[in-house]
């Protein structure tokens, strides 16, 4: 297992060669049926040269490894790699599946499991029902136009005509991640949304908790999944998508939240007048169970193992 001690390029360096010396030292592999690497650089870098003629090699993809700048993103060499192109490779969905098939349509087998899944013990649907005297719509990506802070901004302008609509005071909460420039904040405050600090992985359940709506105005064609607006779908929240990515395949109108075509302010606006409108109606979280849990992802894992070890 690649051990991450720190978040620096340089100190990311260092943790990924002492894996690869870890990798080219250790016995373990002669016994194992299956291999599975869960980053590319991972295998080109140092599983690749101990895989046997017996081992079944599983590869999982994230989204920064087809779009992203990686030194180790080569698609030529892929492509020519009989190993890689005989191995499972398992995408976090359908919408990711046809983007990786588009760059590697000769790979045998890929399948569609939603990455390690959601944590639906600590996700779970908040008791508290919707709030008579405010609305709280939520925001939890990076505050960078790719993930959508301009729509972000713009509605934090739209709020009193908002409040005058639904006769209720409307508050806009981000938690401050990934901004790069002090104007991004200032525009925020002058919008009226409350940024928030960072909030740790454990303490997201009681983010979601405290929302009525989730808005996912992303841009990134990366955006292989969306864990995000399946965390809060998962705490009984409904969410605003873009008809675009994945979102589709979790975001279903009049069941967990609306869509909008992206780039279109206008239906932005409508699909939260709509979720706001109907706020008891959706049931987001029975999405989530079905299939994005982690019961589900690890009983997919499973049987995809279970079938390489027996053949």
């Amino acid at each position: 297992v690649l051990q991450r001690n720190s978040d620096s390029k340089w100190g990311q360096l260092i943790d990924l060669v002492l894996y690869g010396w870890k990798i080219r030292a250790s016995k373990k592999f002669t016994g194992a049926d299956v291999i599975f690497a869960n980053h590319f650089n991972l295998y080109w870098t140092s599983l690749k040269s101990k895989l046997k003629s017996n081992h079944h090699l599983i590869i999982h993809w994230h989204g920064s490894e087809l779009f992203g700048s990686s030194r180790f993103r080569n698609f030529e060499l892929w492509r020519s790699d009989m190993r890689f192109v005989e191995a499972t490779h398992i995408v976090p969905s359908e919408y990711f599946k046809k983007e990786v098939l588009k760059e590697f349509p000769n790979l045998k087998r890929v399948l569609v499991i939603p990455s390690g899944g959601i944590d639906t013990h600590a996700f779970h649907e908040k008791k508290s029902s919707n709030p008579s005297g405010e609305i709280v719509v939520g925001f939890a990506g990076h505050l960078n136009k790719a993930k959508g802070v301009d729509f972000l901004i713009k509605l934090g302008h739209e709020r009193k005509a908002l409040e005058n609509r639904f006769g209720k005071k409307i508050f806009f909460k981000a938690i401050k991640y990934g901004v790069k420039e002090d104007e991004t904040l200032d525009e925020l405050q002058k919008a009226g949304v409350q940024v928030v600090p960072p909030i740790t992985k454990e303490k997201m359940p009681q983010f979601y908790g405290e929302l009525d709506a989730l808005v996912f105005p992303t841009r990134r064609k990366s955006e292989s999944l969306g864990l995000v607006p399946l965390e809060a779908m998962a705490c009984g929240v409904p969410v605003v998508c873009p008809n675009a990515f994945a979102c589709p395949e979790y975001c279903i109108p009049s069941s967990s939240g609306e869509l909008y075509e992206p780039e279109n302010f206008e239906q932005f606006m409508e699909a939260l007048i709509c979720v706001l409108s109907r706020w008891d109606t959706y049931q987001p979280s029975k999405v989530v169970h079905e299939r994005y849990s982690q019961e589900y992802a690890s009983k997919e894992y499973a049987t995809i193992i279970s079938s390489k070890r027996s053949s």
